[in-house]
């Protein structure tokens, strides 16, 4: 199932014990589906303290790198829409092994489309593997489809392999990807202003930003200087530098998202909102807990681009006060 209209958006956080309420009546809601493939969380969730005990030991296990659980959030609602995790992990090669499932709710809606190749990325980039792998039962055709679309690719039935509630044994086909292959996925650099691919990105920004700002260019431009930058990102899809993001510190609490670009050819494939998303990520390790940024009234897709990263817009602050081009957002990180 392709991504749709429908599709919520969304945003991945490490479950951790003080979610027990949403997590708890995720699985409960999702108890009888997930009864003979995920027959372990079914048989440590049956009451709320027994629940609490497994997202303790999860919490103890992700410490120890053995164990990487995730909830799928509502971008609008907050509410839990998913699960995803990486687990049995062999940190000699190192690869590991991702499991999911959706919530009923959303079910057939393609939200596992848009998830699972996200993980991946951040199984290679941030964890640093160097393989995953996913096994399925050979009658889940959806998760074979939908393996094969995120660029994994099939080595195999391994014979009796899952034991599922009943005691039944179970043939499980399995797939596998590795970082080399992920030419399709994304790499991310932190880098230095000076460095020459984020130079030359933004550059075509500037370029671009011209003929879009007419004459109200040079207004912007003296905001956008990056000599004062010291966050900075580069997007290569192989080893081409594709797309460029950055942030400086606002204030205590806040960051500012600064030059967001994406190379022509490479838009409509949602890079820009990754990169968006490693930023955030960056920013929170440093102890930032929001987010503003201002773009012009002529960018719809960038408009469009930060409403569905869960961005709000709100009065304009600082130089862009009372300026009729510009739009300023916000957002709480999480």
């Amino acid at each position: 199932m392709r991504a749709t209209e429908s599709t919520p958006s969304f945003y991945l956080k490490t479950l951790k014990p003080e979610d027990l309420e949403p997590y708890y009546h995720m699985v409960s809601r999702n108890r009888e589906r997930l009864n003979d493939f995920f027959a372990g969380t079914v048989s440590r969730t049956q009451t709320k303290a027994d629940t609490k005990a497994f997202l303790e030991w999860m919490q103890q296990a992700k410490a120890q790198k053995q164990y990487y659980p995730f909830v799928i959030v509502a971008q609008e609602t907050g509410a839990f829409i998913g699960f995803i995790d990486l687990k049995n992990l062999d940190w000699h090669l190192p690869k590991g092994e991702i499991g999911f499932y959706s919530d009923q709710d959303v079910e057939g809606q393609g939200l596992m489309s848009l998830v699972l190749p996200q993980f991946c990325d951040y199984c290679f980039t941030e964890i640093g593997l160097h393989k995953v792998f996913l096994r399925t039962h050979q009658t889940n055709v959806a998760t074979q489809r939908l393996a094969l679309k995120s660029g994994f690719t099939r080595e195999g039935l391994l014979r009796e392999d899952y034991k599922t509630s009943s005691g039944a044994y179970l043939d499980l086909i399995y797939y596998g990807k590795l970082a080399s292959e992920a030419s399709n996925s994304l790499r991310f650099e932190k880098v230095e202003n000076e460095h020459p691919d984020f130079q030359r990105l933004v550059s075509q920004l500037d370029l671009e930003l011209a003929k879009r700002d007419g004459d109200a260019h040079g207004f912007y431009d003296q905001f956008n200087s990056i000599q004062n930058l010291r966050h900075c990102l580069v997007a290569y899809q192989g080893t081409k530098a594709v797309a460029c993001g950055a942030f400086k510190a606002f204030d205590a609490e806040t960051i500012e998202i600064k030059r967001m670009y994406t190379l022509m050819e490479f838009r409509g494939k949602g890079i820009a909102g990754k990169v968006l998303g490693q930023l955030e990520s960056w920013a929170l390790t440093l102890g930032y807990s929001q987010a503003v940024l201002e773009t012009g009234k002529r960018q719809p897709e960038a408009i469009a681009r930060y409403k569905k990263s869960g961005y709000n817009t709100t009065p304009n602050y600082g130089p862009y006060r009372g300026v009729e081009n510009s739009i300023c957002f916000i957002k709480v990180l999480h």
